[in-house]
């Protein structure tokens, strides 16, 4: 296991906004600890998540959530990512067999559970912790959540759409082309681009919006100021980053983090 295959990291947002078609590459476990989280399932219903349950959210799908902060306060979450789940399934004695979609939702979580959410902070830095140690504390909510009757066989279909949206999360400052993306996955550039218009969508609005979401979550999840987070996410300057950050989320960067 390599140590970006799975990960901690919680979040922290002031203002509430609905974050649409925002792409998902791992496992998400999500603990709600103060506020709500609202979902939108893909016929158009809503389910809100309270404070003291967990979501799960399936990889490799396209999410539609809101963060809804307390009154006076913010909404806040803890949050374990786990990429390459089936690795992970081996160590579950029983699974469910009932394919899942998108999201589920524990509604009565245990204590001992909730407690092991919070305990998972220690782990953050993973380089410091022999690989057997992260298995066992990682694979634990899992094991909880699967007696709890959640499912981890996911509907899931790879596509060159995530292919190159990890490819570009290497390094997001990289002034990508699309001729030398198209090379790295041996097709020709005019191949490349028959196959991204097949999934709605070209180079120039993936990598812009691959690059906003990853700023999108580092205003969530850091103390980063918006110009370190706009440099480090490709931007030329924080007044780009803000300005498109605006168009794709309809909020400015800064409003993320100040009700």
């Amino acid at each position: 296991m390599s140590e970006n295959q799975v990960s901690f990291f919680k979040v922290n947002q002031k203002t509430p906004i609905e974050l649409s078609n925002i792409y998902n590459n791992a496992m998400l476990l999500i603990l709600v600890t103060s506020g709500a989280k609202v979902i939108k399932y893909e016929d158009g219903t809503y389910q809100t998540v309270e404070k003291g349950q967990v979501l799960v959210i399936s990889p490799k799908k396209f999410i539609t959530v809101n963060n809804q902060p307390e009154k006076n306060g913010a909404y806040q979450a803890i949050c374990l990512s786990y990429k390459n789940i089936s690795q992970w399934l081996k160590y579950l004695q029983k699974q469910h067999r009932r394919v899942v979609s998108h999201y589920q939702v524990v509604k009565s979580v245990p204590n001992d559970l909730v407690n092991l959410f919070y305990s998972m902070e220690q782990y953050q830095d993973l380089s410091t912790i022999p690989q057997e140690v992260k298995y066992h504390k990682f694979i634990e909510p899992v094991i909880w959540l699967s007696l709890l009757g959640i499912s981890f066989n996911f509907k899931t279909e790879g596509t060159i759409y995530n292919d190159v949206r990890e490819l570009i999360s290497t390094n997001l400052s990289f002034r990508w082309k699309v001729s030398d993306v198209a090379k790295h996955f041996c097709y020709s550039e005019a191949t490349f681009r028959r196959k991204l218009h097949a999934l709605n969508t070209s180079f120039s609005n993936l990598l812009i919006d691959v690059r906003l979401e990853a700023g999108l979550f580092l205003l969530q999840t850091s103390t980063q100021s918006i110009t370190q987070i706009s440099l480090k996410c490709g931007f030329a300057t924080p007044s780009h980053f803000t300005a498109a950050f605006k168009n794709r989320f309809d909020i400015t960067p800064k409003k993320i983090r100040v009700a």
